[in-house]
C-alpha cells in the first residue's frame, strides 16, 4: 500500500489496533481506546484503500471508504465504526 498520511490520528499517543474481515480481504486501523474511530482501511482483494485518492478523484474517496467500512462493519457488529475525517 502506498504511503499516506493520517489527519489527526496521532494526537493524544496511544497504540493502535487492526480490525478484519472475516476473509482477512478488509484491514481497518483503529486507536486503541477508541475502536468505533477508523484512521485507515485497505480492501487486499481489490486494493483500494481509504482515505488515500483513487481512480474518480476525491469525489469517490468517501463513498469508497463508506463501503469498506460497512464490510468491516458487517465482522464486527458490536462496534459502532465511524470514519475519522
Amino acid at each position: 500500500m502506498p504511503m499516506t498520511f493520517l489527519p489527526n490520528c496521532c494526537h493524544g499517543g496511544g497504540g493502535f489496533t487492526t480490525l478484519r474481515t472475516r476473509d482477512g480481504n478488509v484491514v481497518g486501523l483503529v486507536r486503541d481506546g477508541r475502536p468505533e474511530m477508523v484512521l485507515m482501511l485497505h480492501d487486499f482483494a481489490t486494493g483500494e484503500n481509504w482515505p488515500r485518492e483513487g481512480p474518480g478523484g476525491w469525489q469517490a474517496t468517501s463513498p469508497r471508504g463508506e463501503r469498506l467500512r460497512d464490510g468491516l462493519s458487517a465482522d464486527h457488529p458490536g462496534l459502532r465504526l465511524v470514519l475519522n475525517d
